[in-house]
Order: structure tokens, then C-alpha cells, then sequence
């Protein structure tokens, strides 16, 4: 099926319901589910069975600084890097026949890089070694699985997040109190962006 529709996807369907009621069928809008495999596999089945002109993921994230990047503001992935902790200390690597970090075409002044990995960051030393390692960024679990398989079907892809939360130990705590308010902001920052 050829459209020159947008996909817009987020990991839950809280992260997307605001797009989804004000463009009802201008474009189509899809939770993919939480993580890697289901945000990889999704895609994947989307993207085989559609063509679409751009690919626009959404959803929430931690960040390291939260005074550059306060709670409920809006990040604009430059660079999505799949990793985790044993990568970051070095106790383990990524084949370099495996693609792992995505350069992403922004102009936005609001850029930020966000890893995604496996799990969330949930202490203060894995916070610093994050932050040593990648300097100010942000983590989602999904970004990266996005923009890999928009890369492989060579279509233009944007990954836009909301912030949520400060990556550490309070971050699960942080989430749960703002993850509502934050993607409602986000979505209402998307729909003045795909009207512009």
C-alpha cells in the first residue's frame, strides 16, 4: 500500500492519544510496544506492508541535566546509540559489523543524543558513568530499534521526546508523576510541528 501519510508511533498509547484524536485518519498512529523486540518487530511489520513518506517516533525520556533540559521540555534526537552499562564500562563491546549509533538529520536547537538500552538507569553511579561516557544525553528504550529499521527501508525517520524524568535513582519515581503531563506537552509541541 503506497501513502504519503506519516507514521506516527510511540511506545504506549498514552504517549500518542492526543495525535491520535486530532489527526484521526491524516495519518496513522500506533503504540509499538515497550522495548527493543517489540519496537523492532512492529516497525518492521509496518514498514513491509506500507510505504510511508517519514517515519516520527515519540514518547518520554531521561536525561542527564535537567536544568538544560528541565522536566516536560522537548528533546530532538541528533544521534541514537544502542548500548548499556557493560559497553559503557568496557566490560563488553559491539561487533562492528552490528550497526550501533545513527546519526539523525535535526535542525532543532533543542538536540540532544539518546541512548537506548535494555533496561533504565536506575542508580547514581550508572547515572555518572552514562554521563562521563556520553556527556549531557537522553535514554528511551525505543528510540534506537526505531531509527535502525528506518534506516534499513531508507526512511526518513524523527525521534522527538518529552522529557520525564532526571536519569538515575529516582527516575522510575519520576516517570510514574510525569510521564502523563509530559506526553500530553509533547504531543501538543508535535502538532505545531507537523503544522508548520
Amino acid at each position: 500500500m503506497t501513502t504519503e501519510k506519516i507514521l506516527i508511533t510511540s511506545a504506549i498509547d498514552s504517549e500518542s492519544n492526543t495525535l491520535r484524536e486530532h489527526y484521526k485518519s491524516d495519518h496513522e498512529i500506533i503504540a509499538i510496544g515497550v522495548g527493543l523486540v517489540n519496537a523492532s518487530a512492529t516497525i518492521s511489520n509496518l514498514l513491509s506492508q506500507n510505504h510511508y513518506k517519514r517515519v516520527l517516533f515519540t514518547g518520554t525520556c531521561g536525561v542527564i541535566d535537567t536544568t538544560a533540559f528541565p522536566i516536560g521540555s522537548v528533546v530532538h534526537a541528533n544521534r541514537v546509540i544502542l548500548s548499556d552499562l557493560s559497553i559503557l564500562k568496557g566490560d563488553s563491546f559491539i561487533p562492528n559489523i552490528m550497526t550501533h549509533d545513527i546519526q539523525l538529520t535535526t535542525h532543532a536547537k533543542n538536540a540532544l543524543t539518546v541512548i537506548t538500552c535494555p533496561g533504565i538507569t536506575k542508580t547514581e553511579s550508572a547515572r555518572h558513568l552514562v554521563q562521563n561516557t556520553l556527556g549531557n544525553c537522553a535514554e528511551n528504550m525505543e528510540a534506537f530499534a526505531v531509527a535502525a529499521i528506518c534506516q534499513r527501508f531508507k526512511i526518513p525517520c524523527d525521534i522527538i521526546l518529552g522529557v520525564s524524568n532526571r536519569i538515575g535513582a529516582t527516575a522510575h519515581e519520576e516517570w510514574l508523576s510525569n510521564h502523563v503531563q509530559t506526553s500530553h506537552q509533547t504531543q501538543s509541541y508535535l502538532i505545531r510541528f507537523l503544522e508548520e
